[in-house]
């Protein structure tokens, strides 16, 4: 679907922004608070991908030494504490929800 515009409506408008020259009057920023604005317009960001595999792998960290410490008979009431008061937690690392009962 195209914009609208004609080929000879496209020509007509190219021809009259030659005439403004616009580009001759833009000043760009003159704060410092703009500069400072302007100057991060090419962040495009990139963490988010990056801690969210690192969540995953600290994830598959804890699972895994939650699974040796049951495989082994350790106690692991301190975790059972910590998980007690936060479910959240519990469901994050995956585990079963009775992991916390004593």
């Amino acid at each position: 679907m195209g914009t609208g515009w004609t080929a000879e409506r496209r020509a007509r408008q190219a021809e009259l922004i030659r005439t403004w020259k616009p580009w001759e009057r833009s000043t760009g920023p003159r704060t410092t608070e703009g500069k400072e604005r302007t100057a991060r317009n090419g962040f495009k960001g990139g963490h988010r991908a990056e801690l969210r595999e690192l969540a995953k792998a600290m994830r598959r960290l804890l699972q895994e030494q939650h699974q040796v410490l049951v495989r082994t008979g350790n106690d692991v009431s301190i975790s059972r504490d910590v998980l007690q008061d936060d479910p959240a937690l519990t469901a994050y690392l995956g585990l079963p929800l009775d992991c916390g009962a004593a």
